[in-house]
C-alpha cells in the first residue's frame, strides 16, 4: 500500500511538472510570436521622417508625400522618385501611384533577416504600369516600426517612412 501511494505521489509530481513546462514553453512561444512582424503592423498611412524630407525636391510636396497600405493588399500614395529610380536618375519629385503590396522576408540578407513590403505599381502618374519599386524594409524602432529604402548603395543613407498618427494625418490634411 505504501509503495502504491509513493507511485501515486510521483505520478502527480510528474504531471504537475509537465504542466508547468508546457505552460513555460507556451508563454515563450507567445512572446516570440509577438515580435514577429505581421501585415497588420504595416497597414496604415506612412509619411517621411523629418530627416528624409531632404530627398523631396519641393517644400510644397512634403505634405503630399505619403504611402497608404491597406488590409486588402492594395496601396496608393505619392512617393519620392528615389524609391523608383536609381539615385543618379532621381530628382526628388513625387510620383503618384497605386498597386499591390505584400510582406516578404529575405533570410539571406545581412545585417539580419530583413522583412519588408514589396510594392508592385499598377499605375504611375496616371499611366498603366507594372513597376516593382525598391523594397521597403521594416526596422523596429522602440515599440514601433519604420519603413525605409536605401538611397543609393545599400548600407548608405535611408529614406525613412514613419507611421502617421491620426493627429498627424489630420494636421497634414488640413494644410
Amino acid at each position: 500500500m505504501e509503495k502504491y501511494m509513493h507511485c501515486k505521489i510521483i505520478t502527480r509530481l510528474r504531471t504537475g511538472f509537465l504542466i508547468l513546462i508546457t505552460g513555460i514553453v507556451a508563454f515563450l512561444a507567445a512572446s516570440c510570436a509577438s515580435d514577429k512582424i505581421r501585415e497588420a503592423d504595416l497597414i496604415g498611412t506612412w509619411i517621411p521622417s523629418q530627416e528624409s524630407r531632404k530627398w523631396i525636391k519641393s517644400e510644397v510636396d512634403i505634405p503630399k508625400c505619403q504611402l497608404v497600405l491597406r488590409p486588402d493588399g492594395t496601396f496608393s500614395g505619392a512617393v519620392s522618385d528615389y524609391m523608383m529610380e536609381s539615385s543618379d536618375k532621381a530628382s526628388g519629385k513625387l510620383m503618384i501611384g497605386k498597386g499591390n503590396w505584400s510582406l516578404f522576408q529575405d533570410p539571406g540578407r545581412r545585417p539580419n533577416n530583413w522583412i519588408g513590403a514589396k510594392l508592385v505599381f499598377t499605375e504611375v502618374d496616371g499611366q498603366s504600369a507594372y513597376w516593382t519599386a525598391d523594397e521597403l524594409l521594416v526596422w523596429r524602432k522602440g515599440n514601433s516600426h519604420v519603413l525605409f529604402f536605401w538611397v543609393g548603395e545599400e548600407g548608405g543613407e535611408r529614406f525613412v517612412l514613419e507611421k502617421a498618427s491620426d493627429n498627424t494625418q489630420t494636421q497634414r490634411n488640413n494644410k
